[in-house]
């Protein structure tokens, strides 16, 4: 349950209790009803899972897996939404670590100030302060994947340069980029929260030496791993836009973090991660702390 949940529950028993009040019926009953709600909130939040050693944490791993899981897929990111063979691969590189490392990583998922930390380290320096203060056991990094690519698509695209080098390619003639972005979270090297970002846009010669983003093919945000119980992200998706001069598209995906804990629901906060991709096919990608 996060604050604003809370907020609203906390709410609901004053006007309960204002109801029951109205109708004659005592404080002492309401009351009672106040705390059977509350027990039947704090069971639910109860089963929050917790690991405390190596092998509950890889019982906890096997118990995720979703087979036939893909990122493309995915509409709605949650806890577990693990691959099967990017998950028996993490298993593999856990089980391959020493006994102190993986007692110490298990360690580090119980402990909700690390989540605060990766969350909050919104600029490189804070980013290498918070490397730091867990002695470079934890580290924060953006991949650039490597199928961020040119894909042509009904003809070979004429890449000769006029001599003011521009593309000589025909009027009408239609191409595509893929773009795609991770952040991904690591301790000892394995990566335990990763998200991406995808986006695939169509160029296309509208006049010669003259081209222009046309269309946002697909475009889409994915909890790629989470492997830390504790932690519960949940994205909103905007629609991607194309620029009006039609140099770029740009594609935003907003992530909720929460953390789950002793039966407490606890909001982090929200992270914005920025995909843009230009008719030259240049990407950028960005990620902060709204």
């Amino acid at each position: 349950m996060d604050c604003k949940e809370l907020f609203r529950f906390i709410n609901q028993i004053y006007e309960l209790e204002e109801f029951f009040m109205k109708k004659g019926v005592s404080l002492i009953l309401s009351l009672a009803l106040s705390l059977t709600l509350v027990s039947s909130v704090g069971a639910q939040a109860e089963k929050t899972t917790t690991v405390q050693t190596p092998e509950e944490y890889i019982h906890y791993l096997e118990s995720t897996i979703q087979p036939g899981y893909s990122s493309k897929s995915i509409s709605d990111s949650n806890i577990a939404t693990n691959n099967e063979a990017d998950t028996r691969r993490f298993i593999e590189q856990f089980k391959s670590l020493s006994e102190d490392k993986q007692e110490k990583f298990v360690e580090y998922i119980n402990d909700p100030q690390l989540l605060k930390d990766v969350f909050s380290a919104d600029t490189p320096e804070q980013k290498a302060l918070v490397e730091e203060k867990y002695s470079g056991d934890l580290s924060i990094e953006t991949v650039v994947s490597p199928d961020t690519a040119l894909e042509q698509n009904d003809f070979v695209l004429d890449t000769t340069l006029s001599a003011i080098g521009v593309s000589t390619s025909a009027v009408g003639d239609t191409w595509s980029y893929t773009f795609h972005y991770d952040q991904a979270y690591t301790i000892f090297g394995l990566d335990f929260i990763k998200t991406g970002i995808y986006m695939e846009i169509q160029v296309t010669t509208v006049a010669p030496y003259t081209s222009q983003v046309t269309n946002v093919n697909y475009s889409y945000g994915a909890l790629l791993q989470n492997y830390y119980p504790g932690a519960n992200l949940t994205k909103t998706e905007l629609a991607p836009y194309i620029s009006a001069d039609k140099y770029r598209a740009t594609k935003i995906v907003t992530w909720q973090w929460n953390f789950l804990w002793k039966g407490l629901g606890l909001t982090v906060g929200t992270r914005e991660q920025t995909l843009t991709g230009d008719k030259a096919g240049q990407g950028t990608f960005t990620d902060r702390v709204l």
